[in-house]
């Protein structure tokens, strides 16, 4: 490469540099054949005699068998259309029906545009719902997805909320508002995974005093790591889990929390370590102050619990995997995070739940027509090694890659 300083003079040619077609000695049909193999992985002639469902399908050597009658998007050959293949079809209504002497625990789950199995954020609080609907506690749990209610009388007598959607649901400033009445008239809230992750507007207008804090552009960081998720002792959180609850996931730290309020605390911690970081996350994220606090405990899950008896809140920065519901004490963790917040008694042994099975993990996808099943979590992920840490510039952030020739 020659230094930019160093060039005297730049001019156009007149030509291409690049051989033509004739050149490379290919005629038109060969040219035609290229360019439908690209598109189909067939030459001209078949690709015109395909069917879009045989399109779709990936590339010889590569078998995965698609459902003709609703294929996945392709984008070419054995590449699928991860966002094209997304089903948005909203939820049903939601009728409460008669819940007398019962919590009422209302799910928004958002749409997202992560690859399979990531930010399922449907099919996980389908599975929490009726984790909860058939725990034997008094509690009837619904799910809203995608996107704000039309309807917003679903909120009518809801004792807690759980959001669990795309940077925290990315709502209209009118919608936040609503839910800040809803708080103040009682309504716990809880934000899961980039539920989290508001803007800072929102976070300090609203998420503060909700649930005491949130992810911060300026310093918050996104690594996927394994976990040793640490409940808090003699806290009903912790009620039937033993030991810490290993895991591999994306989880959030460094976050912006109001640790100078009594009523703001950790509800679950783990300590990130040089030797337990998987993936450093976005480097857009990755910061100094993030990185001298490896080897610190940090919120996993945090709250605000008020001390005259108001709506409780709280953060839980994981759940960005959808496999890793299958873990029982993950799982268990929240549920029981969920009944506290709506105030239930939670059991001397936690919330129970029935194991999730393989089958279970792949019901209400984003994707249901995707080829490929999400697999229960394995204790390879477990065993992974370390990352390289980014390197970071003078003003402690990664430096922007140059995509730019000189």
């Amino acid at each position: 490469t020659i230094p930019r300083q160093e060039i005297a003079a730049r001019s156009s040619l007149e030509k291409s540099l690049m051989m033509s077609a004739a050149q490379l000695g290919m005629t038109a049909q060969d040219v035609a054949d290229v360019v439908a193999y690209m598109k189909h992985g067939v030459p001209a002639e078949e690709a015109a005699a395909t069917t879009p469902a045989e399109a779709a399908r990936p590339a010889a050597g590569k078998p995965v068998a698609l459902p003709v009658s609703k294929p996945v998007p392709a984008k070419g050959a054995g590449e699928l259309d991860h966002v094209a293949a997304r089903d948005l079809t909203n939820a049903p209504p939601i009728n409460w029906g008669d819940t007398t002497g019962r919590k009422r625990i209302l799910f928004l789950a958002g749409s997202t545009t992560h690859r399979h199995g990531i930010h399922e954020y449907k099919a996980g609080s389908i599975l929490l719902a009726d984790a909860l609907n058939t725990s034997g506690l008094p509690v009837v749990a619904k799910v809203h997805w995608y996107g704000w209610p039309a309807d917003e009388g679903i909120f009518d007598g809801v004792d807690a909320c759980i959001l669990y959607a795309d940077a925290g649901g990315a709502f209209a400033e009118e919608q936040y508002a609503f839910l800040d009445g809803k708080v103040k008239q009682g309504m716990a809230i809880m934000f899961l995974h980039y539920g989290v992750h508001p803007t800072k507007e929102i976070g300090e207008k609203y998420y503060k005093p909700w649930v005491g804090g949130y992810y911060a552009d300026a310093f918050s960081v996104n690594p996927s790591w394994i976990a040793d998720l640490a409940p808090k002792a003699d806290h009903p959180v912790a009620r039937g889990i033993a030991a810490p609850v290993r895991v591999y996931d994306e989880l959030y730290w460094n976050m912006e929390i109001d640790r100078d309020n009594p009523e703001v605390f950790a509800l679950a911690t783990a300590v990130p370590t040089d030797k337990n970081m998987v993936r450093y996350g976005s480097s857009k994220f990755w910061n100094r102050l993030a990185a001298d606090k490896l080897g610190t405990a940090q919120e996993i899950i945090w709250c605000r619990d008020p001390a005259d008896g108001g709506a409780r809140g709280a953060g839980f920065v994981g759940g960005h995997y959808h496999r890793n519901w299958a873990i029982d004490d993950y799982r268990k963790v929240i549920l029981n995070s969920i009944a506290w917040l709506a105030r239930l008694e939670v059991p001397q042994g936690g919330v129970p739940s029935q194991p999730v099975t393989r089958a279970m993990l792949n019901e209400n996808l984003i994707r249901p027509q995707w080829p490929e099943e999400i697999d229960l979590p394995t204790s390879d992920l477990l065993e992974q090694p370390a990352g390289t840490a980014p390197e970071l510039g003078p003003d402690g952030r990664v430096p922007p890659r140059n995509t730019k020739r000189p």
